[in-house]
C-alpha cells in the first residue's frame, strides 16, 4: 500500500532504511522481496533478496490484514559515486508479481525513488607504522599495526591510538571497534567503542585489500592507580555483541582481543 525511504544521501557501506506497509489481498504463500540500486544504463548493483515480511512472513498474512515491514539495503562497497534509482520486485518463488492499477498490469518492478551515493578516497598502500602487527580478526580483517602516544600518561589524561586495518574480503557486517585499557588487576580504566572512523568508515564499506587508518583518543579514569596498563583491541557485532576471534601471525587463536603495547600510568 505504501512505503517510505529513510534518506536521500548515503555513504559506501551505509544501510538504506526502508519501511513498507503491505495489505494481504489473498493467499500469497511465501514471497520474497528483491531490492537493488539501478544506474542510468539499467545496470543493477547490490541486489539482495529478503523474505517478505521477515519475522511475520507473507505465508501467514490474513486477507485484508495490514503489515508493516522494515528492511535495510546495504550500499555496496564498490558502488561508484552518483545517483541511483532504488528498485524493487516482489516474487512468489522465482516469478515476479505484477503491479496492478484498475486491474491493468503495470509490470513487476517498483521504482522507490532516487538516492545519491557519496564515495571516498581509498588507499591500498601500507603507510609507515610505528608498531607493526600480524593479528587477524576472523576471516575478514587484519590489524596491520598501530601508533601510540604517549606511552606514559597521568591518571585522568588520555592516549592517542591510531589503528591500521586491512580488509581481507568484502565484509557483510558493520562491526564496532572496542578499545579497553586494563590495569594490572584486569579492571577497566579506559574505553572506546565506535564504528571505525568515528562512524564514517563502516566495515561494510571496505574493499578487499584496502588499508584503513582509524584514530582514537582514550581517556583514562581520574582515579586510576599507577601501574602498567595493557591495551586490548578487537571488533564485535553491533547486535548481540559477539566478538570476532583474534589470531596471531602463526594462525593461533589468542582470544577475542589483540593485546597491544603497555601504557605506563603515573599519579597526577
Amino acid at each position: 500500500m505504501g512505503y517510505s525511504l529513510g534518506g536521500e544521501e548515503f555513504r559506501l557501506g551505509d544501510g538504506v532504511p526502508l519501511t513498507f506497509l503491505w495489505q494481504g489481498l489473498g493467499d500469497l504463500g511465501e514471497c520474497s522481496l528483491s531490492l537493488w540500486f539501478q544506474d542510468e544504463s539499467g545496470g543493477r548493483w547490490g541486489e539482495r533478496a529478503f523474505l517478505l515480511g521477515e519475522e511475520y512472513p507473507s505465508s501467514i498474512w490474513e486477507r485484508g490484514q495490514l503489515v508493516r515491514h522494515w528492511q535495510t539495503l546495504l550500499v555496496p562497497a564498490d558502488l561508484p559515486d552518483g545517483r541511483y534509482r532504488l528498485h524493487m520486485q516482489v516474487l512468489r518463488g522465482e516469478k515476479p508479481l505484477s503491479r496492478l492499477y484498475w486491474l491493468l498490469p503495470l509490470g513487476s518492478t517498483f521504482d522507490l525513488g532516487t538516492v545519491e551515493v557519496k564515495g571516498r578516497e581509498r588507499s591500498f598502500t601500507l603507510p609507515p607504522i610505528e608498531h607493526p602487527s600480524e593479528f587477524r580478526l576472523g576471516e575478514v580483517v587484519r590489524l596491520l599495526g598501530y601508533d601510540l602516544e604517549p606511552t606514559e600518561v597521568e591518571s585522568g589524561g588520555s592516549v592517542h591510538l591510531t589503528l591500521y586495518w586491512q580488509a581481507l574480503s568484502t565484509i557483510e557486517t558493520s562491526y564496532t571497534v572496542f578499545i579497553h585499557l586494563l590495569d594490572e588487576e584486569g579492571d577497566l580504566r579506559g574505553q572506546r567503542d565506535s564504528v571505525p572512523g568515528g562512524g564514517s568508515l563502516p566495515t561494510t564499506g571496505w574493499m578487499a585489500g584496502e588499508v584503513i587508518t582509524d584514530r582514537y583518543d582514550i581517556s583514562i579514569a581520574s582515579d586510576a592507580p599507577p601501574g602498567r596498563y595493557r591495551l586490548l583491541v578487537g571488533m564485535y557485532e553491533p547486535i548481540g555483541g559477539k566478538r570476532l576471534p583474534v589470531y596471531d601471525g602463526a594462525g593461533n587463536q589468542v582470544g577475542d582481543g589483540a593485546t597491544l603495547q603497555e601504557v605506563e600510568v603515573v599519579s597526577r
